[in-house]
């Protein structure tokens, strides 16, 4: 239970830095709360806990590619071109990986007594998020070719705003 609280209370720091501009000490905190969330035994682990590990990997869309690209800098725009890339390849794995954590809540979820009062919920809470982590993705994909949207934006938090 410790665990599961620690890793929400760095989600919530996540939050805090990623509205305060600090993309870098975001992505850090989801990095450190991911860490701890795995360290449980996954066989073992509560709808609860792959849920949190996929919001933890899916609030990385609403940081910029840049935060995941490698720190070099460069004076040539195509290889800064190919760290850019390089950091939308990152972005989308690291969302990716929340996809596999809400197919498994929902694969938990979907294994329940069909007499458990909050399992249509539960289905219905775990096709969402996994609809949304999908979505994010492809939100980010779309940014990054900058076409589809209809507008001149670098974060999926930006479309919002």
């Amino acid at each position: 239970m410790a665990t599961v609280i620690e890793g929400s209370a760095l989600l919530s720091l996540a939050l805090t830095t990623q509205l305060e501009g600090k993309f870098g000490a975001c992505l850090s905190n989801l990095e450190k709360a991911v860490l701890i969330m795995e360290a449980l035994p996954m066989e073992r682990n509560t709808y609860c806990e792959l849920k949190l590990i996929g919001d933890l990997y899916s609030f990385a869309a609403s940081l910029p590619p840049y935060a995941f690209a490698a720190t070099v800098s460069t004076d040539n725009d195509e290889e800064s071109a190919t760290l850019q890339l390089t950091g939308v390849q990152r972005q989308i794995a690291f969302i990716a990986k929340g996809e596999q954590s809400y197919q498994t809540a929902l694969a938990l979820v979907t294994t329940t007594d069909e007499n458990e009062d909050d399992r249509a919920f539960l289905i219905s809470a775990a096709a969402t998020d996994l609809g949304t982590n999908l979505l994010s993705q492809a939100t980010v994909i779309s940014l990054a070719i900058g076409e589809g949207i209809g507008c001149e934006t670098t974060t999926f938090a930006s479309l919002f705003q």
